[in-house]
């Protein structure tokens, strides 16, 4: 993970505390902006708290530190030993678990959905950092209205799909983050 562009939004001189902006780099791929806070303590040292990820953005972050984890394994095998090095899973075999265990819930924009003409959809997350909600309408899910919720359990980055999701690799960027297991909140 790293830090870029951190910036203080705010200072109170009173009690000696910044509030920042910055954004985090999960794996080189994903980009989520974060909001904290840094206070001194009586012995000078910063005590900082941060705020701004939603769990439905533990699903990419996870994802990325994944991949992150997976290209440094792979630099090193190759600096190091590359013949002997051991086998990577790979991470469209891997399932990314919920971020809770009733899912993790976002807005998504109905009203400018993808069609995949199958049936299915990608619904983007309103306002959201590029992650796609792979839906139906079967049942009159997901009708009515522009913006709906939906409730979201296993995700993938684009590039790392199973195969049974080849039409969205076709219409999606290889970084875009799909979460294919999602229901309409009730």
């Amino acid at each position: 993970m790293k830090i870029d562009f951190p910036r203080a939004s705010a200072f109170d001189g009173k009690i000696k505390k910044y509030s920042c902006e910055a954004k985090l780099t999960v794996g080189g791929m994903y980009e989520l902006p974060i909001a904290y806070e840094s206070q001194l303590d009586d012995k000078n040292q910063h005590i900082v708290s941060v705020g701004g990820i939603r769990r439905a953005d533990l699903f990419a972050l996870q994802a990325g530190m994944i991949e992150g984890i997976r290209k440094s394994r792979a630099e090193k095998s190759n600096v190091t030993k590359p013949a002997e090095a051991p086998p990577i899973p790979k991470l469209s075999e891997q399932r990314i678990p919920s971020a809770a265990p009733t899912g993790a819930s976002i807005e998504i924009d109905i009203k400018n959905e993808i069609d995949l003409k199958d049936g299915t959809y990608l619904a983007k997350e309103h306002g959201g950092q590029g992650r796609y909600a792979f839906i139906t309408h079967s049942h009159g899910s997901f009708e009515g209205g522009d913006i709906a919720e939906a409730v979201c359990t296993d995700g993938f980055l684009a590039t790392n799909l199973p195969d049974k999701f080849g039409r969205i690799k076709e219409v999606l960027k290889p970084t875009d983050f799909v979460l294919t297991k999602c229901d309409e909140a009730r």
